[in-house]
């Protein structure tokens, strides 16, 4: 006899924030607060392993009732992103999250009763029926995962995505690596999220970019009045380092941290990807006696016969 599979519960996003705050780390609840405080206009800064999409997801249920949220992300994280929603809210039915698979999948954006539309920077240009359906829908809450690739406010996907940033209630940025040594790159995100507090583009590379005149036009690419453009920053973005959070971090990640040396794993080597050539250091680390064996085999080898001088 067939069994009949008992219907799924509607979502309820309180529950969801009950069971996401009973699991989020210390420092995760400060960054969704410091979210809320903001408004939902926010960057979330911290450095990779710190947890970023967790703190947006959270977010993002905070403003349940403005559904459904556009994630924005490479096109190589856009299946981690419907896993992450998978993981944190596993109450939501699979159908509520929508991921467009190419620039004319108008439908996965349109569709009604999805909570998540997952969409690759990869999509926006003038051509893309996603982009145009995207605009269309007029999202409330935007989560635009490593925006720094907006830091060039010329490209096809910043003009087309900054509108979109602009017009929505709720934006929020993730970062690992915010250009904070070069402000310029910053401006495009900081303008999305507070246009007033950043001001105009002209005005903002000649106050904090030390703009100078050069031969082939303003040069922009420096840094000054750093301590001030900071302050203004701290207004909207919250940055947290993985060694000031270690204590918080799950064991696996303090491991990983700790075994971390100059910015290469020292414990493990590396393995050969397809068609790269292995370097000195690592085939000497894969293979500690080589070189001992290279010495006896020079050793057993006869010596080279002198050639006789005419």
């Amino acid at each position: 006899m067939a069994t009949t599979l008992a219907p799924r519960a509607p979502f309820d996003a309180a529950t969801a924030i009950k069971a996401m705050d009973a699991k989020l780390l210390p420092f995760q609840k400060e960054g969704v607060a410091f979210g809320k405080k903001v408004d939902g206009r926010v960057l979330i800064a911290d450095e990779m392993g710190c947890g970023k999409s967790a703190q947006a997801i959270r977010l993002c249920l905070e403003y349940a009732d403005e559904a459904p949220v556009l994630i924005v992300c490479p096109a190589s994280l856009r299946y981690t992103w419907a896993h992450e929603i998978e993981k944190w809210l596993p109450s939501l039915a699979p159908s509520e999250v929508s991921i467009a698979k190419g620039r004319a999948d108008r439908e996965a954006v349109a569709r009604k009763g999805v909570r998540f539309v997952i969409v690759t920077y990869s999509l926006f240009t003038e051509s893309s029926q996603v982009a145009s359906a995207v605009r269309q829908r007029k999202f409330r809450v935007v989560v635009v995962d490593e925006s720094h690739s907006l830091r060039t406010r010329d490209s096809q996907r910043t003009k087309l995505l900054l509108p979109i940033m602009k017009n929505a209630s709720r934006l929020l940025l993730l970062s690992g690596t915010p250009a904070l040594a070069r402000p310029v790159e910053l401006y495009a995100q900081v303008h999305a999220l507070d246009e007033k507090e950043f001001g105009t583009y002209s005005a903002y590379t000649k106050r904090y970019c030390n703009a100078r005149r050069g031969r082939f036009g303003w040069d922009v690419t420096g840094c000054s009045n750093a301590h001030e453009l900071h302050s203004k920053l701290a207004k909207v973005m919250v940055r947290r380092l993985k060694r000031d959070v270690l204590s918080q971090l799950p064991h696996g990640a303090v491991c990983q941290s700790k075994r971390r040396v100059d910015g290469v794993f020292a414990s493990t080597p590396r393995r050969r990807r397809r068609g790269s050539t292995a370097t000195r250091e690592d085939r000497e680390a894969t293979t500690p006696s080589t070189q001992n064996k290279a010495t006896k085999t020079q050793a057993q080898a006869p010596p080279a016969r002198r050639r006789r001088g005419r």
